[in-house]
C-alpha cells in the first residue's frame, strides 16, 4: 500500500531508486525520463517563439556564408548607399548589368573612330578675318565672346575649323582642344551645332589625315531634328502677278545651291538672275512681271 507523508520526507542525503516515469503533474520523474526530455527541449525542431540572434553563437558566420544567388530575389529597389559593383562579368543579356570597361567598347565600336569634341555656337560658311573679324554676327546669329565657331569656307583653307570668338576686334583664337596637331586635332572630329542653319546636327571633319596650319579642314553637316531638313532639293510654283524679286524658301542648310526655273505654260526653261540670301532662302530676280504661279523653281543642294 502507498506511504503516505504528514510532513516533508528528508532522505538525509540518499537516493530514491527504481522509480517509475512520472505521469502526472504531480509525479516525481527518474533521471532517463528527465534527460530525454531536456534533449527534446534542445532539439530547435521544437521551438516556437522568439530566438534572439545575440543567442546563437554562430549567427553572423551562419549568414555571412551564404551565397546572394541562394538567397530570396528583392522585391523593391535595392539602395547601395553610395557604394560602387566591383569585378562585374561581362553583360551578355539585355538586362544584366554593365562593366564601364565593356560599356567604353561598346561606346568606342558605335563612334566608329569619332572623336566628339563638344559644341560650337554656329558653322559659318563665307572667309572671316580671324585676325579681326569686325562682327560679332556668324550665320546669322549674335556670338558671345569666348563662344566658338566653325569657319568652313576661308579663303585660307588652313583657317578652317573651329575658332574662339573674342570679340569683334579682337583676334580669334583656336580653342583648346583644337590648338595642337597631336594630340588635339584628330582625323574624325565632330562638334554638335547650338544654333543658326546647322543648329542640332553635327559638323564632322572629313580629312583621313591633318595637320593644323598645313592642311584644309573639309566638313560636311550630318544628323536629322532640329535643324534644317537634310532634303537636297526643293520645288514649288513662284509668281504673283506683280514684280519681283520673288523670295523662295527652301530650308536646304545651304548657299550651295543650284537653281533652275521652267515656265509652266510652256514648259521653256528660263534664264533667271537669282543669288542666296542665306542658307534656306533664295531671291530670284527676274526682268519681267510673273503671273500668280505662272513658274516653277527648282533648288537643288549641291554642298
Amino acid at each position: 500500500m502507498p506511504i503516505l507523508f504528514a510532513n516533508d520526507a528528508d532522505l538525509n542525503g540518499h537516493k530514491v531508486v527504481n522509480l517509475d516515469d512520472g505521469t502526472d503533474p504531480a509525479d516525481g520523474v527518474n533521471r532517463s525520463q528527465l534527460d530525454a526530455n531536456a534533449t527534446a527541449d534542445r532539439n530547435r525542431a521544437n521551438h516556437t517563439g522568439t530566438q534572439l540572434a545575440s543567442t546563437i553563437s554562430n549567427f553572423d558566420a551562419a549568414v555571412q556564408a551564404n551565397r546572394l544567388d541562394q538567397m530570396a530575389a528583392p522585391t523593391s529597389a535595392v539602395d547601395l548607399n553610395g557604394q560602387v559593383i566591383e569585378n562585374l562579368g561581362a553583360a551578355v543579356n539585355p538586362n544584366d548589368a554593365l562593366p564601364l570597361g565593356q560599356a567604353e567598347a561598346m561606346l568606342a565600336a558605335a563612334v566608329g573612330g569619332l572623336t566628339f569634341k563638344g559644341s560650337v555656337a554656329v558653322t559659318h560658311d563665307a572667309d572671316v578675318d580671324v585676325s579681326n573679324p569686325g562682327t560679332s554676327t556668324f550665320d546669322g546669329e549674335t556670338v558671345a565672346s569666348g563662344e566658338v565657331v566653325i569657319l568652313t569656307d576661308q579663303t585660307d583653307g588652313t583657317e578652317n575649323g573651329p575658332w574662339t570668338f573674342n570679340g569683334s576686334g579682337s583676334a580669334m583664337t583656336r580653342p583648346g582642344n583644337f590648338d595642337d596637331t597631336a594630340p588635339d586635332v584628330l582625323v574624325g572630329s565632330f562638334w554638335l551645332v547650338e544654333r543658326g542653319t546647322n543648329a542640332d546636327l553635327f559638323a564632322v571633319m572629313t580629312n583621313d589625315t591633318f595637320t593644323l596650319g598645313t592642311d584644309t579642314a573639309v566638313f560636311v553637316i550630318r544628323g536629322t531634328g532640329g535643324g534644317p531638313s537634310n532634303a537636297t532639293s526643293y520645288a514649288a510654283n513662284v509668281g504673283t502677278g506683280s514684280v519681283g524679286p520673288y523670295a523662295v524658301t527652301h530650308n536646304l542648310g545651304s548657299t550651295d545651291v543650284d537653281v533652275t526655273v521652267r515656265e509652266l505654260a510652256g514648259g521653256y526653261v528660263k534664264l533667271v538672275s537669282w543669288r542666296p540670301t542665306d542658307g534656306n532662302t533664295v531671291s530670284l530676280e527676274p526682268d519681267e512681271t510673273w503671273g500668280s504661279n505662272s513658274h516653277r523653281v527648282y533648288v537643288e543642294r549641291i554642298a
